[in-house]
């Protein structure tokens, strides 16, 4: 018995900076002569060009930095292993969704307050936000469930419990970057991460490059990483990848309003490498590459989609004799796209389920 959470992570501000340089192109746009008022239709060569104009504006240049293009995904989506241990489950999603009397008891807004590259990410501590704090939704610690703690830390992307002894879990949780045996038996497995690999990858290297550069002061080394969303994961009600775009509404409160940019996670299945580079090329620029499945094992490949690591098998069409078959549920949305011609797989994708969600895509059919 599984379920799913999504985590959304901005990593140094990125969020804050992409809605200044939303923001900057929306008010500036014919006084600099772009295309568009809306950053994200604007072409490639008027992009680098933003930046510019921005530092020479004696009316912006002051408001802080921007970038114009998100270079991560912000998106992480985990399965809790509600069998295993049901108390830290529990704890974890009510945290996540953030509707407890207490508003303090929630996730959101929470830092990552301890980042170790090659060992794990942690946060949690929603009281201090430095490791010294953390509440769970009883109001008191609750005890380490066996299932748990037997399971093993042997891999990339483990969800545990952050403890300071024994029976002491409140709020505080960590996710692996690699192998963590000296956890095992210590803290409670109760989830993994299942979506949103490169994420993890990016604020490791975030990490990384800023204790390489940055002084001996280690609190000051430490990236800014802030869980900005997070909630219960619906798959098809959702969006499993993406980054969030703070577009500039004079009419709405605070001067804009939030939108879900969203990534289709796909697989692609092809026969050949030749036809599998013609499809990266055409997708890697409006989806996330989760895999590439080249007439490998049909079975894996479906269990991608039911255990919503991605949301469309991109199949050629000469495989589509050895795609997988699905259940009543994941059929009904199509989660399999026939692509004839490599060339036109944006759109193939784009017209699946996608549409009818009528979500925000970070490409347009």
């Amino acid at each position: 018995m599984y379920k799913y959470v999504y985590l959304d992570f901005d990593i140094d501000d990125e969020r804050a900076k992409l809605a200044r340089g939303a923001a900057f192109v929306h008010y500036t746009s014919l006084r600099y002569g772009f295309s568009s008022n809306d950053i994200r239709l604007l072409g490639g060569s008027e992009l680098p060009r933003i930046t510019d104009f921005y530092v020479g504006d004696h009316e912006w240049k002051d408001k802080g930095e921007i970038v114009v293009k998100r270079q991560t995904q912000g998106r992480l989506i985990l399965r809790l292993f509600v069998d295993k241990a049901p108390l830290a489950c529990e704890n974890f999603l009510r945290l996540c969704i953030g509707k407890e009397k207490d508003p303090m008891l929630k996730y959101k807004g929470t830092k990552i307050h301890r980042i170790i590259s090659g060992f794990v990410m942690q946060g949690g501590d929603m009281q201090f936000g430095n490791g010294s704090g953390g509440m769970s939704v009883w109001g008191k610690p609750f005890k380490d469930e066996k299932g748990g703690l037997s399971a093993k830390h042997d891999r990339r992307g483990v969800l545990s419990m952050g403890n300071s002894g024994k029976n002491s879990n409140t709020s505080q949780f960590f996710i692996t970057f690699d192998k963590a045996p000296p956890c095992d038996g210590k803290h409670v497995v109760f989830g993994e991460v299942v979506s949103g690999f490169d994420v993890l990858e990016a604020i490791e290297s975030a990490e990384k490059q800023k204790r390489d550069t940055k002084a001996k002061d280690v609190d000051d080394a430490l990236s800014s990483v802030v869980i900005t969303e997070c909630g219960e994961y619906v798959p098809h009600k959702i969006p499993g990848a993406g980054y969030w775009l703070d577009f500039p509404n004079p009419d709405a409160y605070g001067g804009f309003t939030p939108v879900f940019m969203f990534w289709p996670r796909v697989c692609i299945v092809s026969p050949s490498q030749n036809v599998e580079e013609k499809f990266v090329q055409v997708l890697s620029k409006c989806c996330s590459i989760v895999a590439k499945n080249r007439i490998g094992s049909k079975e894996a490949a479906a269990e991608m989609v039911k255990s919503n690591s991605i949301d469309i098998l991109v199949v050629a069409g000469v495989c589509k004799d050895l795609a997988p078959t699905f259940g009543e549920e994941e059929a009904q949305f199509n989660n399999m796209v026939v692509v004839t011609i490599p060339l036109n797989a944006k759109e193939d994708v784009f017209a699946s389920w996608i549409k009818k969600a009528s979500w925000d895509c970070a490409f347009e059919s």
